[in-house]
C-alpha cells in the first residue's frame, strides 16, 4: 500500500499556572477508498485521542497533553515533509502578462501642481478618437465628459451630449463601444435623451454580476435639482433600462462605484450647490439602487469638487478623497 504522509502540525497554549494543553495532529494521504488512522509518537501523559477521517481522504488525530512540552520534545514530534506540489500553469492570455508598472510620483509634496505646459509627451502611447466633435455633421454643440468601462470583451464609453448649451436641460447621455480594445467604435446610441426641462448628462459604468451599469448625473432647467440616475444594459438589443433616481440632494457621480472592504461600494463625486463641495455616495451592500450622500467637509472659500477615491488598507481600511488641483496649488 502507498501511503503519502501530509505533515503534523502542533498547536501550543502558553502556561498561565495551569495545564498547558498541546494539540498534535498527523495527517495522511491514503490510497482510494482506504481509510487510516494512526498516531504517532506517545507523548508525556496523554489524556485522550480522536481520529476524525475528512472526506474519506484524510486522518486527523488529535492528542491533548496536560502539561508544557519542552523545546526538545517538541522538536522530535516535529517531522518535516519534503513533498512539493506542482502549481497549475498559467492560462494562455495570461502568460505573458506584463508586470504592473510602479507607481511614479507626478510631484513632491512640497512642490506645485506643474502646469499643462509642462506636461512630458507619454511614449508607447497610441491615442483613438471616440467620437470626434462634428457640430456640422450631427447638430450637437457640447460634448464632454467621457467614462469607459469594460464588460466582458467589450469596452463602453459614455459622454455628455447636448445640442444646446453646457448643462442645459437639452443634455443627453449618450456612448459608443469598441470590440478592439479602444482602436475602432460603434456609431453613437443613447442611454437618456432626456425629458422637456430635464437633462441627463456624463456619468460612470460600473460591470458587476453580469449587468454593465451606468450612473448618471442629471438636473432640471440649468443646474438644478441635480441627482444621479441608473441604468442597465440590455445587452441582447443594445437598448439601456432606466432603473430610476438612485441618488437626491445634488449628487453627480464622478468615478466608477470602487467595492470596499465592508461589502458596501463606494462612488465618489461632487454635491452640486452649498459651495458645491466633494461627496461620495455609499450603497446599501450589493443593493446598487440604494446608496447614502456622504458630504465632505471643505474649508471655507470657493470650490468645484469634482473629486474620485483612492482605497487604501494602510492602518485599516480607509477611503482617500482626492480632488482637482489647479496650476500652482499644494496638494495636501
Amino acid at each position: 500500500m502507498k501511503r503519502a504522509a501530509i505533515g503534523t502540525a502542533f498547536l501550543a497554549v502558553a502556561a498561565t499556572g495551569s495545564p498547558a494543553p498541546i494539540g498534535v495532529w498527523s495527517f495522511e494521504a491514503p490510497d482510494a477508498g482506504e481509510v487510516i488512522c494512526h498516531g504517532g509518537t506517545s507523548v508525556g501523559e496523554g489524556v485522550g485521542d480522536r481520529c476524525l477521517v475528512f472526506d474519506g481522504s484524510a486522518c486527523l488525530e488529535t492528542r491533548f497533553i496536560d502539561r508544557a512540552l519542552s523545546a526538545v520534545e517538541l522538536a522530535a514530534l516535529h517531522t518535516p515533509v519534503a513533498a512539493t506540489h506542482i502549481l497549475p500553469s498559467l492560462p494562455p492570455a495570461l502568460e505573458n502578462t506584463p508586470e504592473p508598472a510602479r507607481p511614479f510620483p507626478l510631484w513632491t509634496e512640497a512642490g506645485a501642481v506643474p502646469k499643462a505646459a509642462e506636461a512630458r509627451v507619454l511614449e508607447g502611447v497610441r491615442f483613438h478618437v471616440v467620437k470626434p466633435y462634428a457640430f456640422a455633421v450631427d447638430g450637437y454643440r457640447f460634448l464632454h465628459g467621457v467614462a469607459l468601462g469594460w464588460h466582458g470583451d467589450r469596452l463602453y464609453a459614455s459622454f455628455g451630449h447636448n445640442r444646446g448649451g453646457e448643462n442645459t436641460d437639452t443634455e443627453e447621455a449618450r456612448g459608443r463601444f469598441s470590440d478592439d480594445g479602444g482602436r475602432t467604435w460603434s456609431e453613437t446610441f443613447t442611454i437618456d435623451a432626456g425629458e422637456p426641462g430635464l437633462g441627463v448628462s456624463h456619468g460612470v459604468f460600473l460591470s458587476h454580476g453580469g449587468l454593465l451599469w451606468a450612473f448618471h448625473g442629471a438636473y432640471r432647467g440649468i443646474m438644478q435639482e441635480v441627482h444621479t440616475r441608473a441604468y442597465t444594459l440590455n445587452r441582447a438589443d443594445g437598448t439601456w433600462q432606466p432603473r430610476g433616481t438612485v441618488i437626491e440632494g445634488g449628487f453627480w457621480p464622478l468615478q466608477e462605484p470602487q467595492r470596499m472592504v465592508d461589502g458596501n461600494w463606494i462612488m465618489a463625486g461632487i454635491r452640486v450647490g452649498d459651495g458645491h463641495p466633494a461627496a461620495v455616495a455609499i450603497s446599501h451592500g450589493e443593493d446598487l439602487l440604494r446608496w447614502d450622500l456622504v458630504v465632505i467637509p471643505k474649508a471655507p472659500g470657493a470650490m468645484w469638487g469634482e473629486s474620485s477615491v483612492i482605497l487604501t488598507c494602510r492602518r485599516g481600511p480607509r477611503a482617500v478623497e482626492q480632488q482637482r488641483c489647479r496650476a500652482g496649488d499644494h496638494p495636501g
